[in-house]
């Protein structure tokens, strides 16, 4: 039987990407919504890591900071490069849109989250000796926790980005 490809947006996540790399509101916007692990490829995981983390030292985020940063943590041929991250800085990715690819990546990540809950509650319901009741119920709070993460990271881990450096958590 063939694997199957989890879900995933690529061209979305080069576009959040690249809007991080073209303005403040993106990063803001993108920093609020997502996580590392919301990126399906790891090496964008890595560079919105970086960018993430340059904006919380009040570094500006362009080309030259990221690349110093991933090649100072060991990382920069792990993500393809200084020419990936060209490539991705010449996206066609409009900062005003990125809310748009925001959408994209994080309802991929919830699908892939769902699909993994579901693999849990398939194999709980193959390998239990448990009472069906007590196996509906855990299902059921593994769904949930899927909306009440996301929920609450959402709450919790609204960023500022002020005069384009500083960045803080707000909780």
């Amino acid at each position: 039987m063939a694997t199957r490809v989890m879900p995933n947006n690529l061209e979305a996540e080069e576009s959040v990407l690249g809007a991080c790399f073209l303005s403040k509101y993106a990063l803001q916007k993108a920093v609020e919504s997502l996580l590392p692990e919301s990126f399906y490829s790891e090496k964008n995981a890595k560079i919105f890591s970086a960018m993430t983390a340059l904006a919380e030292e009040k570094t500006p985020i362009d080309i030259t900071t990221v690349t110093g940063y991933l090649n100072k943590k060991n990382e920069l041929t792990e993500v393809g490069g200084v020419e990936y991250l060209t490539e991705v800085l010449n996206t066609e990715a409009v900062a005003a849109n990125v809310e748009y690819y925001i959408k994209k990546v994080e309802d991929a990540a919830v699908l892939r989250r769902l699909i993994r809950t579901a693999e849990d509650i398939q194999n709980m319901g193959y390998n239990t000796n448990d009472e069906v009741a007590d196996v509906l119920d855990e299902a059921e709070r593994k769904v949930l926790d899927i909306v009440k993460n996301l929920y609450e990271f959402l709450q919790k881990n609204k960023v500022h980005i002020n005069n384009g450096l500083t960045c803080k958590f707000v909780t």
